[in-house]
């Protein structure tokens, strides 16, 4: 990898690491509103898919940059001494040798096969731990408008019941003041108790819902969910008529086991070439020797051709081994990009279904609200044939029709996000 690459990436990482710590401090506030980047941003500093992402892009980096450094000179010295007293000659004088010997060994490389294999194997490894941190970024980000989502959807359910409520006690109060006023049956006004607690239990329903999904909310920004959610404009989606194809080839998890597969291979040749390819290198020999007449400096420059005959034979295990390797990683690819069509077409059906319901659910909406207004009005004025079970059948299919309108709404939003994170689209 190329330097600046490389800084780019060690800023990248100090930046997010600066980011996880200011979140840290101010992930017990509760903000009084937050939109969907606000909840990506913070989601960022929690993640664990993220941050161990973020290491093996870091680990990945550290391997390319090893990989060029192979192809440095390696410099290493010696030093040697002797100091010897002995007599070497009987009746003569004892003799006294000081010998000492300074070496310096420089070897440099000029041929290895192998290291630029390495290289590129390595090079590959970079750019697939990259698609693969974008990839967890991307999946980071459809979890955070799941959740963001869930929370909007449950309080508007909240609210739906609770107005179902509202009117179920008014009606309870007129059935109660037509049966004192003797207009009505006893009947009615346990009906019309019926229906108050049918919705009380919906609004319980709903508030479960709700804790629920505010819990995921903040298990993944680390805060509850604030008052105001401000939800984006929906995002634009393309009309590519090849969409599965174009997917294919944009998606960053695709793109990640494309590479890796390339790296497999670009594996097998790095350890082919230890075994047919010679290595040459050129080294220099310095030496100075002291003696007690003086020193004697001396150097010797010489070249080293290797040429593999026989190792230890388990070299071709390794380029077995790593061949099945290569047959793994694109087996897999294959089957990922099997799983994108399957993924796009299920995404593009959930959009065009929860379209289709958003109509639906229009049109039921406002004939449901018509036919209440018209029962409700009959019954408070006492028309004949008017009866509680006709306006508690009224309320019943507002609210269902609301509910639809609500669940097809954002069932659209979620699917939008779902059909953007298959094409591999949902970066912020």
């Amino acid at each position: 990898m190329a330097p600046g690459k490389t800084l780019r990436s060690r800023v990248a990482s100090l930046a997010l690491a600066l980011i996880a710590w200011l979140g840290a401090g101010v992930a017990h506030a509760r903000p009084a509103s937050m939109s969907l980047d606000e909840a990506y941003r913070l989601a960022l500093t929690q993640s664990e898919q993220v941050t161990s992402a973020l290491a093996n892009r870091d680990l990945a980096d550290a391997l390319h940059t090893g990989a060029l450094t192979i192809m440095g000179p390696s410099v290493y010295g010696t030093v040697k001494g002797v100091y010897e007293n002995g007599q070497t000659v009987v009746g003569q004088p004892a003799q006294i040798l000081k010998y000492g010997e300074v070496d310096v060994v420089a070897t440099i490389p000029l041929f290895r096969r192998q290291i630029f294999d390495a290289r590129r194997a390595t090079a590959l490894g970079t750019a697939g731990a990259e698609e693969q941190l974008r990839r967890a970024r991307q999946q980071l980000m459809f979890d955070v408008a799941t959740a963001f989502i869930g929370v909007l959807r449950n309080r508007q359910q909240v609210a739906i019941a609770q107005a179902a409520v509202k009117r179920a006690e008014t009606q309870l109060q007129s059935a109660t003041n037509r049966v004192k006023a003797q207009a009505a049956l006893k009947t009615a006004e346990l009906l019309a108790q019926i229906d108050l607690q049918r919705a009380q239990t919906q609004v319980n329903t709903a508030i479960g819902a709700l804790h629920l999904a505010e819990s995921s909310f903040e298990r993944l920004m680390g805060v509850p969910p604030p008052e105001a959610l401000v939800l984006p404009p929906t995002p634009p989606i393309d009309g590519e008529r090849d969409l599965i194809e174009l997917s294919r080839r944009q998606r960053p998890d695709v793109r990640a086991l494309h590479l890796f597969t390339q790296q497999s291979q670009a594996t097998v040749s790095q350890l082919q070439s230890r075994i047919f390819w010679p290595t040459l290198d050129a080294n220099f020999l310095g030496t100075y020797q002291m003696l007690p007449e003086g020193g004697i400096p001396g150097f010797t420059l010489y070249g080293t051709l290797t040429l593999p005959l026989f190792m230890t034979g388990d070299e071709w295990v390794q380029v077995r081994l790593q061949r099945q390797r290569v047959r793994v990683a694109a087996a897999n690819e294959s089957l990922l990009r099997r799983q994108v069509g399957d993924d796009v077409r299920q995404a593009l059906s959930r959009l065009q279904t929860a379209k289709s319901a958003m109509e639906i659910a229009a049109e039921q909406l406002k004939t449901a609200t018509k036919n209440y207004e018209l029962v409700s009005s009959f019954y408070k004025l006492g028309a004949p044939g008017t009866t509680l079970l006709e306006l508690v059948t009224a309320q019943a299919a507002v609210f269902e029709a609301e509910t639809n309108r609500v669940l097809a709404s954002f069932d659209r939003e979620q699917a939008v996000y779902q059909l953007l994170l298959a094409e591999g689209k949902i970066d912020l």
